[in-house]
């Protein structure tokens, strides 16, 4: 009998026991670890006891928490992109109101695959969802080395001669340190001094935005960011680096740069002054100073920049364009003076209230001012023959101030998540143009013709932009939700433009029919909603969106022209993981494009009398639509492949309208219409392979793009295709005695007009180049860089087939604090650069001058203090 009471009563314990526990609220906190101690962000945490099951997910810093209203033992599943899936079973303590599990460990799922089919080859990056980490300790380099020598050694990315870095064809503008954004221009003298020592990871993220990076929901198409987490061991870094060099010809340089990081501190300041720039006589001067401090639940900002260059340059140029009536022909040579100024500051902060929720303000304002004159002289050609020489000069200043906020507001429920977004931009474009033109006409019979003009144009362009976006965010269970998601865009545009003629004496007459006012306000209302599941492998969203517009432009009370449209949008994001270390993404991106001042202008440009202007104030808005193809593989390979197309609706193209005057001159009149039928398929790709520890390294990068477009002549519609290839070879070879490199780009281009015939132009370059530095002993080194550039397809006025070199020898003296350096640039003398671009008509070709050759001797002092923690 006691035994059966004996039962009774454990049973009934255990029945009546959690209902002790219900109604007691606790909240559970932990945070997610890799196996090198850094946070896992994203993580799916599904939370099962025996009264109810939660969802939550890990924030950017690998925190999570729920909240309990019992004390019963529970169990945690969680699973994340690149990681194995892990169980754990925890029991509270029922004496506390908080309980904190102690840091989860999640292990790579790469590694895995690494031991059991890689055999112990260790790869060069590793795919963490849409995130290449890259392998810092699979790229061997110089003891010395900084990150710039790191970034020109990770496959995928293309770091050009004047610092612009490149990925799958996309320009990356922006480096993220230690979780703070800056402008890549703003960071180039740091990712030239830090030392990769100081490196603990470097990532190349999709980034969505700040309210995407804390709700996890992606939208529109992503910008690459190279993001860098320095060492959590080093309490304090500080550097300071000097640059110092004078040569012939009046060349110098001068570039300082101050660094100083902490935990909790990002402060740099740099410096930069110099004219030995590509261009003909090039002068630069800048400055930027960075200061990013975080305590506690707040982090501030304040980012500087001044930029002040003088630029001289003489261009050939040579311009075929097609039309109705036969081909136009135009070389010219002109001299430029271009002179800027712009300082602007930026100030924000973060603020974190809670786990829940975060405040972000930030405030941008500066003044760019522009200065130019040109001395222009032109040969015309075909239609007509005229000679033309114009002199201009050119003034501009804007002051600007913007503003941008977010709030993003996590619910108790889980995953339930409010956000709003605002965005204001005002500036005032003030210019002064003064065009001083001269031409002459030639005729059939052999009698010519001269037409002087001096005007003097006062255009006047006032902008201001108001942009709110909100969105809520509902969990329908634990791995899907809904958001619905609305937007407000609305663009007010103030214009006018006052023309005058000017006399010999420099008295100003009023020219009324080349003086053009009015304004245009374009308002945007979008509402879209969509639905996101998520599982182990596979993230969907699917929805749609619709677009509301409508564009007012007005001359007067009585002259107002209003139109109204309204375009849908689907919304696609397909993410699978196909395998431990690959991805494929399907997604849609759509953009919208408003008429501008020119396209839209209700009053006729006739500035330039051979080429006058007509606006459209009836345009419509033009919509692109695309679709994305990416895969991603990384391993002991990286490959890259994306697949892009685009379908045009509505484009604004040109229709262009050719006619004698009255006095038998060739007219080429510009007016804008809306047209379908455009559309490009776009292919980017690459693979990389880097072998002996980063000792050898071999990669091919490819582009082609397919654009047909359709345009008008004298209203008779004609259709234009363009085929651009790209194709680069590089490799690599770092043994410790020098770094080889050796690449081959080709670039093919292949233009059909069926304007007047089915005519057919072909374009090719071939870029060789080969660059290396010996390391003849510990402190002497030698420096080479040779390219030699083949064009094949340009007109025999610009054609060139250029090569330069340059060599430097250098020495490090006391203990690598200072380097002494003699450098030639442009040993060959080459004083020529050759681009060609292409339009839906028109192909123009340019010859610019450089600068020639020089010597520099240059001294570099680099003073570097480290302090670890305990």
């Amino acid at each position: 009998m006691k035994s059966i009471l004996s039962k009774y009563a454990i049973i009934l314990m255990i029945v009546i026991f959690p209902f002790f526990l219900k109604g007691q609220n606790i909240t559970i906190k932990g945070s997610l670890k890799d196996s090198t101690n850094l946070s896992i962000a994203g993580a799916n945490i599904l939370v099962i006891s025996a009264f109810d099951s939660l969802h939550t997910v890990s924030d950017e810093n690998g925190l999570f928490q729920f909240n309990k209203d019992n004390y019963a033992p529970f169990q945690l599943k969680i699973s994340a992109l690149g990681y194995s899936p892990l169980t754990r079973n925890f029991e509270p303590p029922t004496n506390v109101s908080t309980y904190i599990i102690p840091a989860i460990l999640l292990t790579s799922s790469y590694h895995l695959l690494k031991e059991v089919v890689i055999k112990g080859k260790k790869s060069v990056a590793i795919l963490r969802g849409d995130t290449i980490e890259y392998n810092i300790n699979q790229f061997k380099l110089k003891g010395n080395a900084v990150l710039n020598d790191l970034l020109k050694r990770l496959p995928g990315l293309i770091v050009n001669a004047d610092g612009s870095i490149t990925f799958m064809g996309k320009s990356i503008s922006q480096i993220r340190i230690n979780g703070q954004d800056y402008p890549l221009k703003n960071v180039q003298a740091l990712i030239n001094v830090l030392s990769i020592e100081m490196l603990e990871k470097i990532q190349l993220i999709d980034d969505y935005g700040e309210i995407a990076r804390i709700t996890g929901r992606k939208d529109g198409e992503a910008k690459p960011i190279i993001s860098i987490e320095t060492q959590n061991t080093v309490k304090r870094n500080q550097q300071f680096k000097i640059k110092i060099g004078l040569g012939n010809k009046d060349r110098y340089l001068l570039s300082p740069v101050r660094t100083d990081i902490t935990p909790s501190q990002q402060f740099f300041i740099s410096g930069n002054s110099n004219n030995i720039g590509s261009g003909f006589d090039n002068t630069t001067n800048n400055a930027n100073i960075s200061l990013v401090k975080t305590k506690k639940k707040l982090s501030i900002r304040i980012i500087t920049t001044w930029d002040k260059s003088k630029i001289k340059n003489e261009v050939e140029q040579f311009v075929q364009m097609e039309t109705n009536s036969g081909k136009q022909y135009i070389n010219s040579n002109s001299k430029n003076y271009l002179s800027t100024n712009a300082f602007a500051i930026n100030t924000g902060f973060d603020y974190k209230f809670n786990k829940q929720s975060i405040l972000g303000f930030n405030i941008r304002s500066g003044l760019n001012s522009n200065n130019s004159q040109n001395f222009f002289a032109a040969s015309q050609s075909g239609l007509q023959t005229v000679m033309q020489q114009q002199n201009n000069y050119y003034e501009e200043k804007t002051p600007y101030l913007a503003n941008s906020s977010y709030f993003v507001h996590k619910f108790n429920k889980t995953g339930r998540v409010f956000t709003i977004r605002e965005y204001l931009n005002y500036q005032t474009v003030n210019s002064n143009t003064v065009n001083d033109n001269k031409l002459q006409f030639t005729y059939a019979d052999g009698s010519s013709k001269d037409s002087i003009l001096k005007q003097k144009i006062v255009p006047k362009t006032q902008n201001f932009i108001l942009d709110i976006q909100s969105s809520w965010i509902e969990p329908i269970n634990n791995y899907s939700d809904v958001e619905i998601k609305y937007n407000l865009n609305q663009l007010n545009n103030h214009y006018s433009q006052k023309t005058y003629y000017e006399y010999s004496n420099q008295k100003l007459e009023l020219i009324d029919s080349l003086t053009n006012a009015y304004k245009n306000k374009t308002t945007q209302n979008e509402i879209s909603a969509s639905y996101k599941i998520t599982s182990k492998k596979i993230e969907l969203i699917l929805g749609g969106k619709l677009l509301l517009y409508k564009i007012n432009n007005k001359i007067s009370a009585q002259k107002n022209y209003k139109t109204i449209g309204n375009i849908w949008f689907p919304l696609l994001r397909l993410q699978m993981q196909t395998g431990q270390s690959s991805m494929i993404v399907i997604s849609t991106n759509s953009t919208v494009e408003y008429p501008n001042n020119q396209q839209s202008q209700l009053i006729p440009n006739r500035t330039n009398i051979q080429f006058p202007i007509f606006g459209n104030p009836n345009l419509k808005a033009e919509s692109n639509n695309a679709i994305n193809l990416e895969f991603r593989h990384t391993g002991i390979n990286i490959v890259l492949l994306n697949i892009k197309t685009n379908l045009i609706k509505n484009q604004i193209v040109t229709n262009t309208v050719v006619y004698e005057d009255s006095s038998n001159n060739i007219i080429n009149e510009t007016h804008y219409l809306n047209l379908n039928g455009n559309y490009s398929f776009n292919l980017n790709g690459g693979i990389s392979r880097s072998l002996k520890e980063g000792r050898y390294m071999l990669s091919w990068d490819f582009s082609s793009s397919l654009k047909h477009s359709n345009i008008y002549m004298n209203y008779i519609q004609k259709e234009t295709n363009n085929l651009i290839f790209n194709s680069i070879i590089k490799s690599g070879f770092f043994p410790n005695w020098a770094e080889l490199n050796a690449s081959i780009n080709y670039t093919y281009n292949r233009n059909r007009y069926l304007v007047t015939t089915n005519n057919i132009i072909n374009f090719s370059t071939w870029n060789f180049q080969l660059n290396g530095k010996f390391f003849i002993s510990k402190n002497w080194a030698i420096e080479f860089d040779y390219q030699k550039q083949i064009n094949q397809g340009l007109n025999s006025s610009i054609t060139a087939n250029p090569i330069t070199l340059n060599a430097a020898i250098e020495r490090k003296i006391f203990k690598d604090k200072i380097t002494c350096r003699l450098e030639g640039q442009n040993i060959l003398n080459q004083v020529s650069n050759l681009t060609q671009t292409i339009s839906s008509n028109s192909i123009t070709q340019t010859r610019t001058n450089l600068i020639g050759s020089f010597y520099l001797f240059s001294v570099v002092l680099d003073l570097k203090k480290v302090r670890y923690s305990n």
